[in-house]
């Protein structure tokens, strides 16, 4: 009998504890599971929140291309084949980006040519065959024209049309501008960056399922390789073996579509699950305790990437933030001086005309030096922003940069100092010009118009130190390495610029194995010191 009982209590021991293995197990079997669905929940909310923020992005970069091409459709064109006038206007509008490589056209309501820029071949007097141009016109309204072969340009084009109204408010026709996506354009390199491990791809589609820009350069032009997903409703999409999400631009008309493997975009929670309930069912207690522990690491896993995601989305809306502010005052410019003298042309004097004309084309510069730091920011992360390096002597560099601050700021006093002898370095000759370019830029916008500049070059040992100095408020002794930050602004809050330029300094002085430092007194001015190695002048001959 005592046998008995000593094997019903064996039984019902044994029974208890497959009873609390089972639970244990269901119990962090649901804790992982639930754990794997809020962690693919969020990444896919992040996403959806990324590509959001992206398309927002261009769309207001849409609108503020409108604002700015859309003064020109205030200019009294003649819209008549061939008209000297209307030629003239618009090659002094193409003369402003020397280096474009797409031109702009003036159509008449019929869609037919009248004149243009970098016309491929003799296309003037015959309509031009863009789709979705005839419903531009017949609305009236400005829009982005699907990508089509350019008429400009050998390559896949865009087109921006701006209606052109009579006084009556009559259509009269339209201004055209071409706009390239090829690989180069800064658009499509902008997108080509965001691609994520093998996989993940990010592409913009026009409303006729072509390839606007992607991160993968071989679609661009082409027909959108899956049409059904750009059916699919806005927001994120599991499909087999793939995860789509999908956002629309409203101002175009265009689709922004991520795909990716599953199993890349999950980071491996299936298989790490499955290992999981594997361990539990053959290993009890032991095997909970692993599925435990697992279940932790991926927590915290996911934790990292949430913060990682976070800090993405935050750095791109501190960046949207400063592009849309800095593109606001010179687009603004341009459009403002080009619309003055285009109403009272007749009435100004050469000199005023002239005077017009330089200020708008210095806002068209300042927009393509905006352009340059954006570059030169994202060559930085590839490590291509220096190029070869050459024996240069450092004093015509700084004299270039001091004779150039010199010409647009001919009010501020901008003193120079240096040696009689060659000053010897061995540099990227733009590179080094840049970052004195740039300090000088800094010192002008942060100092009184009436107060100098000074820039004193010296020797030192085996080195050469130039200091740049100001007379403005100076730096708090915190904000004398955080300047050098990328995306910090200057001593002030309504300072301009992108941040980008004395953190690309750094960088460039750097590479070349030199320093870069800053001093201030509060209140009282602030010096910008760059030191840089010498080379010896047996080396140079040398190096020569």
């Amino acid at each position: 009998m005592v046998t008995d009982q000593g094997r019903g209590r064996d039984r019902w021991i044994a029974l208890g504890a497959a009873l609390v293995v089972v639970a244990l197990s269901t119990s962090i079997l649901s804790t992982v599971l639930d754990a794997q669905r809020r962690g693919r929940h969020a990444l896919e909310q992040l996403q959806v929140n990324q590509l959001g923020q992206l398309t927002r992005s261009l769309d207001a970069r849409v609108t503020a291309s409108f604002v700015a091409i859309g003064g020109l459709a205030r200019i009294p064109y003649a819209l008549t084949l061939h008209d000297s006038g209307d030629a003239a206007r618009l090659e002094q509008l193409q003369a402003l980006n020397p280096e474009a490589t797409t031109g702009m056209m003036l159509v008449d309501s019929s869609a037919t040519v009248t004149n243009g820029t970098l016309l491929q071949g003799d296309v003037v007097g015959t309509r031009l065959q863009r789709p979705g141009l005839e419903a531009a016109l017949a609305a009236g309204r400005a829009v982005v024209l699907p990508v089509a072969p350019g008429v400009t340009t050998s390559a896949p084009t865009i087109g921006y049309v701006i209606p052109l109204t009579g006084a009556s408010g009559n259509l009269r026709g339209a201004f055209v501008f071409e706009a390239d996506i090829g690989p180069k354009s800064p658009f499509t390199q902008e997108v080509a960056e965001l691609r994520r491990g093998n996989t993940g791809q990010f592409s913009f589609v026009d409303s006729q399922g072509a390839v606007v820009a992607s991160s993968d350069p071989v679609t661009i032009g082409k027909a959108y390789a899956d049409p059904s997903r750009l059916r699919l409703r806005p927001g994120f999409h599991r499909l087999g073996q793939q995860v789509a999400a999908v956002a629309t631009v409203p101002s175009v008309g265009w689709e922004a579509v991520f795909t990716q493997d599953a199993t890349e975009f999950d980071g491996g929670l299936g298989r790490r699950i499955d290992n999981a309930v594997l361990l539990l069912i053959i290993g009890g207690l032991v095997a909970a305790a692993a599925g435990f522990f697992a279940l932790l690491r991926r927590l915290r896993r996911a934790r990292v990437e949430q913060r990682r995601l976070q800090e993405i989305n935050r750095t791109t809306e501190e960046f949207i933030s400063i592009v849309s502010h800095e593109l606001r005052t010179p687009v603004a410019g341009v459009v403002g001086f080009l619309q003055t003298t285009a109403d009272h042309w007749p009435m100004m004097s050469d000199d005023a005309r002239r005077e017009a004309v330089d200020r708008a084309l210095a806002n068209a510069r300042r927009l393509y030096l905006f352009s340059q730091e954006i570059l030169d920011s994202s060559r930085l992360e590839d490590g291509n922003l220096v190029g070869d390096l050459d024996v240069i002597d450092l004093r015509g560099e700084v004299e270039v940069a001091v004779a150039a601050r010199r010409d647009l700021s001919p009010e501020r006093l901008i003193a120079l100092w240096v040696p009689d002898a060659p000053v010897l370095i061995q540099a990227d000759g733009n590179r080094i010009r840049q970052v004195f370019s740039n300090l000088l830029d800094n010192a002008v916008k942060h100092s009184p118009v009436s107060s100098p500049v000074a820039v004193r070059m010296e020797l030192e040992d085996d080195a050469v130190v130039v200091h740049v100095s100001d007379e403005g408020p100076g730096l708090p002794p915190r904000e004398l390495e955080r300047v050098f930050e990328r995306f910090v602004r200057g001593r002030g809050t309504t300072v301009q610029g992108t941040g980008l330029g004395l953190h690309i300094c750094r960088q460039i002085v750097d590479a070349h194995h030199g320093r870069i430092w800053a001093e201030s007194a509060e209140g009282r001015g602030a010096t910008f010191t760059v030191r840089m190695p010498l080379v010896s002048t047996s080396n140079a001959g040398a190096a020569r």
